[in-house]
């Protein structure tokens, strides 16, 4: 693997190229939030073994890519990777996201005709459903401690009430609320490429029903469930993982 930068819409980009790589039907690794490179590492050493081309980029705001000089959207992330496909001139690209990677994938999917075929590893594209019930809680829990003295106590218990990835987004805290708030149900109808999704039953991240809905939505799409595996999937099982990767770019 070479480690790699470029100047992209005024950016300094990181981004990692396998040693044969090719500008021709390469593997385009799109990151989960607050990731880098490394993620991938397992899977990168198969695919070198397999001598399969492929190319990882930071996002802005992640490992060595420059932050965004203004709050990202979901939108603005598929642009900056579209303008990353032009700039390394890769033609056919198979795009293989996971998680946050995933949103990028969905809007390329259904927008760029320079894309071969999709992967997804684990998937949230729809804006996360309004629990009133939540919504009540947090507002008394809040109103409550911010009576005098109780302050302090709301800054320790705030944090229950917040997902994981939105306490470790730093800066990018305003980007990640965009991010997850944006529904993206109306574009996999428009994916009109061959799409592999994978899901392991372990994982209470989606519902499998999510799962069966963006199946039946993009039209040539194929779901495989795993048994007993986690979230973080082609970590624990880099090798079936890869396996499937290899079937299915040939």
């Amino acid at each position: 693997m070479i480690a790699q930068k470029t100047i992209l819409n005024g950016l300094s980009t990181s981004y990692c190229i396998s040693e044969n790589f090719s500008k021709e039907n390469s593997l385009l690794f799109l990151h989960w939030w607050w990731q880098t490179y490394k993620s991938f590492e397992s899977i990168y050493k198969i695919l070198d073994e397999n001598n399969i081309s492929y190319v990882w980029l930071d996002f802005p705001g992640f490992g060595m890519t420059d932050f965004p000089k203004t709050d990202f959207e979901i939108f603005d992330y598929a642009n900056f990777t579209s303008d990353f496909i032009e700039k390394l001139e890769l033609k056919n690209p198979t795009l293989i996201g996971h998680s946050f990677g995933w949103r990028v994938s969905i809007i390329l999917g259904a927008k760029s005709e320079n894309i071969e075929k999709i992967i997804l590893i684990w998937a949230a594209w729809i804006k996360p459903k309004w629990n009133p019930n939540r919504e009540k809680i947090v507002s008394i829990a809040k109103a409550f401690f911010s009576l005098p003295g109780l302050s302090k106590i709301w800054e320790k218990l705030k944090d229950k009430f917040s997902s994981r990835d939105y306490l470790r987004a730093g800066k990018l805290k305003n980007i990640f609320l965009k991010v997850i708030n944006t529904d993206l149900t109306e574009y996999l109808p428009k994916i009109n490429k061959q799409t592999l999704l994978i899901r392991w039953d372990l994982d209470a991240e989606t519902p499998i029903s999510d799962w069966k809905l963006m199946n039946k939505l993009i039209p040539d799409s194929k779901l495989k469930v795993y048994k007993n595996w986690t979230h973080f999937v082609f970590q624990e099982f880099s090798t079936e993982v890869s396996n499937d990767i290899i079937e299915f770019i040939k």
